[in-house]
């Protein structure tokens, strides 16, 4: 039994994480398709307890509000006033309406991920939060950026958000990898874990 939870770890591990893009998530629900469906295998002890151990976590895992990247050639926003919302103005690339793409709210706490393509990069977007009609916290949550001079070495950001408003910030640069995981406090900031 040991065995077999050392074997199947790497795979749990990686749909629990969810970092990625929507064909991760297909993946997973494929997985979990394959996984019910596998009439070809030998019925023994262990592959039972494999398969249901497979099951188990595929229906365990998150679900996620977004797992995505957006193709800023095809999104469609929302519109609102830039004043609609103190502190929303920072936000509105210098004009009197803000684009804005919703998320589901958490209890009083809204979320929106808004586009930042007014300046030197087109694919930028910041997740920002909103409570009592004011925006408590915002970052840089999706995007490329590189040197204006140095298109061969790009960095790109994405992130996921789980049911539980758990967020995970993947960057990638060159050869690295960093994920940096957040959460969204009672005040409605978004605030990096510590652990």
């Amino acid at each position: 039994m040991n065995l077999i939870k050392v074997l199947l770890a790497p795979i749990l591990f990686s749909i629990v994480l969810g970092c990625g893009n929507a064909q991760d998530q297909n993946e997973s629900t494929n997985l979990s398709a394959e996984i019910g469906n596998a009439t070809d295998v030998e019925e023994t002890d262990s592959n039972i307890v494999i398969q249901d151990t497979l099951k188990e976590a595929v229906s365990q895992a998150k679900k996620f509000l977004y797992n995505s990247r957006l193709d800023p050639e095809t999104v469609e926003y929302k519109t609102m006033k830039s004043d609609e919302i103190k502190g929303l103005e920072n936000y509105n690339c210098g004009e009197d309406v803000v684009r804005y793409l919703p998320f589901p709210q958490k209890g009083d706490v809204k979320l929106f991920l808004i586009p930042q393509d007014c300046g030197d990069f087109p694919y930028r977007y910041m997740l920002v939060t909103v409570k009592n009609n004011a925006v408590v916290s915002g970052f840089y949550a999706e995007g490329k950026w590189y040197e204006p001079e140095n298109y061969s070495e790009i960095e790109y950001t994405s992130f996921t958000i789980d049911e539980d408003y758990n967020i995970a910030v993947k960057t990638q640069f060159l050869k690295q990898t960093d994920i940096v995981h957040y959460y969204i406090d009672e005040k409605g900031a978004i605030e990096k874990r510590v652990n």
